[in-house]
């Protein structure tokens, strides 16, 4: 953590210098930003690997979006470095700016459902991981535990944006109702929100964007592939690559769902086949974690 305030601070210092002449800085940052987790030594914390390695890709985001629209951040009504880093709701701050502001009383009714909601999700997320899930099928554990793990990412996160809009720093919703999704294209729109204005920003639109959106939509799950790769192998020490198929498959069913649109008698079996999908190749996802700590007990590998 200390390395990647370091970086934030040494970067902010070098902005006073044209944007050309900060390259070389940026790529050595983020060198230094990106390796940081490898300090953690011990081989029973990886997830504490993974928690730093995620904080290191956060981070990396910002130095990017700093070097690329560093008048946003350092201009007049600049944010301080520490709120700034600390932040994972405001990743490309001229996205965050350009959202419609809410009043104070919207943001404390937010907070307080979102914050209500998530905590009583933690509590549900809490007792399906005490089931002694040994008496069941596998299928049973992976889908309770999935969908009780989302529902504190719906909830909780959504509370705590607005805790930090309350507490004047910038920050966009963190999700939209994603269990809602009748498409796994309108999935990914609402699901982590501060990472997909990064990816829409500076890998979607240069990789072609709407003029070729087949190839951005590939182009943008790729590198996600590769962020979430760099992320869990670091903290397990070893190539897992579940996180490489698990992207590939959702970008091209992303990309084949990027025009669908459905009336409302189509949106119902939609969303649960969506769902579905979602939830089968889910179990990619999870043999990462699975490698860092015991999320699955039946049908563990």
């Amino acid at each position: 953590m200390g390395l990647n305030f370091a970086s934030g601070g040494a970067y902010c210092l070098a902005l006073q210098f044209a944007r050309e002449k900060r390259r070389i800085l940026l790529v050595l940052l983020i060198g230094v930003v990106l390796s940081s987790p490898l300090l953690i030594r011990p081989s029973g914390a990886g997830l504490l690997r993974f928690a730093m390695a995620a904080m290191a890709v956060e981070v990396a985001f910002r130095l990017y979006d700093l070097h690329r629209n560093s008048a946003a951040l350092c201009r007049p009504k600049g944010f301080a470095l520490m709120g700034y880093a600390l932040n994972p709701f405001a990743i490309v701050l001229q996205r965050v700016a350009a959202e419609q502001p809410r009043s104070a009383r919207q943001n404390l009714h937010v907070f307080a459902v979102g914050m209500a909601l998530g905590g009583m999700s933690i509590g549900l997320m809490v007792y399906v991981f005490h089931i002694d899930w040994t008496r069941y099928p596998f299928v049973f554990e992976h889908c309770a535990k999935v969908i009780s793990f989302f529902l504190v990412i719906q909830f909780l996160f959504n509370g705590l944006s607005a805790l930090y809009r309350l507490a004047g720093l910038p920050a966009t919703t963190f999700a939209g109702c994603f269990f809602l999704s009748a498409t796994p294209a309108e999935f990914w729109r609402r699901y982590n929100r501060p990472v997909e204005q990064f990816f829409h920003q500076y890998v979607f639109r240069p990789a072609g964007g709407l003029h070729r959106p087949l190839l951005a939509t590939m182009a943008t799950f790729a590198f996600s592939a590769v962020v979430h790769e760099y992320a869990f192998d670091i903290a397990a020490k070893r190539v897992l690559g579940y996180q490489i198929l698990f992207f590939l498959i959702q970008g091209a069913a992303t990309a084949l769902t990027l025009r669908v649109r459905l009336d409302r008698r189509g949106r119902l079996p939609a969303i649960v086949l969506t769902s579905a999908f979602n939830l089968a190749t889910a179990y990619l996802f999870f043999l990462s974690m699975n490698a860092l700590v015991p999320f699955y007990v039946t049908g563990r590998k």
